[in-house]
């Protein structure tokens, strides 16, 4: 669910993020774009995932920076999405994991 806070637009993404299930995470991902608030990410509660929130969220993040705008995640990915991360090798890169890891973990 996103909840609009003084500081930033929120979206909490949860539950199962894969393939079949992913359109609710882009529109929701979507509408805060119609905000005028940096947008934080929520995954904390995800408890499966794949490549596909990888994806959605580095389209994300690229869009943001072509607009000027401010996204980051609530906290380092941990577990699914962690372990997503790790498999499909995002976190070679170091501009990815500063933003996935918030420079907390080598990954």
């Amino acid at each position: 669910m996103a909840t609009s806070r003084e500081v930033d637009f929120r979206v909490e993404l949860c539950g199962d993020l894969s393939l079949p299930s992913i359109g609710e995470a882009h529109d929701k991902i979507l509408a805060a774009f119609d905000q005028d608030l940096p947008i934080v990410i929520d995954l904390e509660r995800v408890e499966d995932a794949d490549l596909t929130l990888v994806q959605l969220v580095e389209a994300a993040r690229k869009s943001a920076d072509r607009r000027g705008r401010s996204l980051s995640l609530s906290a380092p990915a941990s577990g699914p999405t962690r372990a997503v991360l790790e498999r499909g090798g995002f976190l070679g890169a170091p501009d990815r994991a500063a933003f996935w890891l918030q420079d907390t973990v080598t990954p």
